[in-house]
């Protein structure tokens, strides 16, 4: 399962949303066209950061791109021009309160799930206070935008498109044709490292010590190397809780989270070495993008 996010969406709950969500990973959605040559002999003693309780990786690359508190502050500056520009031609403007880094996806299944408390709780689901929250939003936008006239959806719409929007340079955050392709770097890096990584014949043993652990428990790893959990997840919750718990206890025993992520952080600090002018000057530009949309919140409200 894949989320890929996407730049300037206007989101199913808040009019301004920047991040359309469609799945539960932080890994990237498909393959890019080619991979570079990387020599990671040199950066054994790297690893990621595991945040076990959170579900959640802290990887070298993080350091390049904006936090889910930037995204914040973009999505305020997107929804102060709307709801100004909206108010101009009459009408109310509504969005959520809730900002972007609360209603995110909150855990990174980049190699599935790997929270032993969340798959005895709630097996292969997302967490419980997440589904709420989402929910509770959906009501409240389907209230407010209940018996709308066609005109003032025309005069929201025109003002979606004609304002400014800050770009966001996140995992999986893709540039449009036409954009400084330079400023995603970070991402696109992110998304090299974790292909790469893939590939590394050491992934693939700890794929297949992983794969034997779960047939030693009776039962087998989904086909394809996208899949990052059993074949055949039962849909009641009971039974999916205890194929989950197997999942996750083979991963723990056969470390499988800690040899995927420390190979993808490796990979990412290799990168990060060939690219580091390029990823120093992206970071910059990133700046910049943050303090303008510190200008559009201080003008609009």
């Amino acid at each position: 399962m894949n989320r890929t996010r996407r730049r300037h969406s206007v989101g199913w709950v808040t009019a301004a949303a920047v991040v359309l969500l469609a799945g539960c990973s932080d890994a990237p959605a498909s393959p890019p066209p080619s991979l570079p040559s990387v020599d990671i002999s040199g950066y054994s003693d790297v690893s990621a950061e595991l945040r076990w309780d959170e579900s959640r990786f802290v990887f070298p690359l993080d350091r390049y791109m904006m936090t889910d508190a930037d995204l914040d502050r973009i999505d305020r500056a997107f929804n102060a021009q709307v709801e100004q520009c909206v108010e101009e031609k009459g009408y109310d403007f509504w969005h959520s309160d809730v900002p972007p880094s609360e209603y995110l996806i909150p855990v990174d299944r980049r190699y599935g799930i790997w929270d032993l408390a969340a798959a005895s709780a709630d097996g292969y689901e997302l967490p419980a206070r997440f589904l709420s929250l989402r929910e509770k939003m959906d009501d409240e936008a389907e209230k407010a935008y209940a018996n709308r006239s066609e005109a003032q959806d025309r005069a929201e719409i025109e003002c979606l498109r004609s304002v400014e929007q800050l770009p966001v340079i996140q995992r999986g955050v893709l540039p449009d044709v036409g954009d400084d392709r330079s400023l995603y770097l970070p991402a696109e890096l992110d998304g090299q490292a974790y292909f790469l990584a893939l590939e590394d014949p050491r992934a693939k043993d700890a794929f297949a010590a992983w794969a034997a652990c779960l047939e030693d428990n009776g039962l087998t790893r989904g086909e394809g190397p996208e899949q990052l959990g059993p074949a055949d997840i039962p849909d009641e919750l009971e039974a999916q809780i205890r194929v989950a718990v197997i999942d996750v206890t083979c991963k723990r025993e056969t470390r499988f989270i800690e040899r995927l992520s420390s190979l993808e952080a490796q990979y990412q600090a290799a990168l990060i070495d060939q690219n580091q002018a390029a990823l120093d000057a992206s970071v910059q530009k990133q700046a910049e993008i943050l303090r303008r949309a510190d200008e559009i919140i201080a003008t609009h409200g």
